[in-house]
């Protein structure tokens, strides 16, 4: 819940106060914690509220739409070298087996 972590109102700051996430906070540095905000205020942060089993459902499948419209071209990159590298490690083994010789036509 985003006011756990960013409580804005007085009632807020006593529902983070006791909150079960107050005891891995007070560990996180606060860069830790910058870092958390300055992504939240990018859009980059997708809060799953404590809510009713319908919302909360509702609430996953809007965050999974969100998630499938991201492309993460670092691990697309991963995978394309990849697949060219086993092509070209592939296409030398067939060529060690068979050898291509020009023909002198």
């Amino acid at each position: 819940k985003r006011s756990w972590l960013f409580p804005q109102t007085m009632q807020e700051r006593e529902e983070a106060n006791n909150c079960y996430i107050q005891r891995f906070k007070s560990s996180w540095s606060s860069n830790f914690i910058q870092i958390i905000h300055d992504k939240d205020k990018q859009g980059h942060i997708l809060w799953l509220e404590p809510s009713d089993l319908t919302t909360t459902t509702q609430q996953w499948n809007e965050i999974s739409e969100q998630l499938s419209k991201i492309t993460d071209l670092s691990v697309s990159n991963i995978r394309y070298l990849s697949g060219a590298h086993s092509i070209a490690h592939d296409m030398n083994e067939f060529e060690s087996i068979h050898p291509m010789t020009m023909s002198d036509d």
